[in-house]
């Protein structure tokens, strides 16, 4: 006597394919979904508590991709209450150990705006109240010297659009970094929005080299390589 046996194999319905945008696939509802939407806010106080948990986030980002560098390194941003001040790190204080209650608001001449026990890297604010003066339209700007960008800086030039590279970048995981990082497609993201100042001459601490640096980065590029710097 023999036994046979039949396997009734149902056909998987196709998956739908989708190009490389700013989600991730939900296989629930086969569509994507934003990873991190930014708020609106309607109460500016509230705005600015927000931005500032998220900046001081970003620098303890940085510090885990290695784009820390000793005191040297700066990020800024505008002030979402009075958009003339904007906030920035203290000076010689490590990107890894960045709170919201260190950050510094400063106005466009350097005063603080609020007590602080922290000073300010001079160049730094240089570097960024000339970025904010001539362009309006960034609230935020950073200033790293990571290695692969000191490496590259001294070549003089921008970057060409040969491929899509990809670097590691940190998954955002019920709104914490997760420990392993991921990669994320970068290169082409740089295309036609990216300047290359030629006359840096180093360390900021005069006006003019700040005004310099604004005008070398334009009014549309988002992106600025210093010659021999980063």
């Amino acid at each position: 006597m023999s036994i046979t046996t039949v396997t009734k194999t149902v056909q998987a319905q196709p998956t739908e394919l989708r190009s490389i945008d700013d989600g991730v696939l939900n296989w629930n509802v086969r569509k994507t979904e934003s990873l991190h939407v930014i708020p609106t806010f309607i109460d500016r106080e509230a705005e600015r508590t927000w931005a500032k948990q998220h900046m001081a986030a970003a620098f303890r980002t940085f510090a885990r991709l290695g784009w820390a560098d000793g005191a040297s390194g700066h990020i800024s941003l505008r002030d979402p209450v009075n958009p003339e001040w904007f906030w920035i790190n203290p000076y010689a204080k490590h990107f890894s150990l960045m709170k919201a209650s260190d950050l510094v608001l400063v106005d466009h001449n350097g005063r603080p705006v609020l007590p602080t026990p922290h000073k300010v890297n001079a160049a730094g604010f240089i570097i960024h109240s000339s970025i904010h003066r001539a362009r309006p339209d960034i609230h935020a700007a950073c200033h790293m010297h990571s290695p692969a960008g000191r490496a590259w800086s001294s070549f003089g030039k921008g970057i060409e659009m040969l491929n899509q590279g990809k670097q590691p970048f940190f998954r955002i995981v019920d709104r914490y970094l997760s420990s392993n990082p991921v990669e994320f497609p970068d290169s082409c993201m740089f295309y036609d929005n990216l300047a290359v100042y030629e006359g840096f001459g180093g360390i900021v601490l005069a006006e003019e080299e700040g005004l310099r640096l604004a005008e070398a980065l334009g009014d549309k590029c988002l992106n600025l390589i210093l010659q021999n710097h980063g």
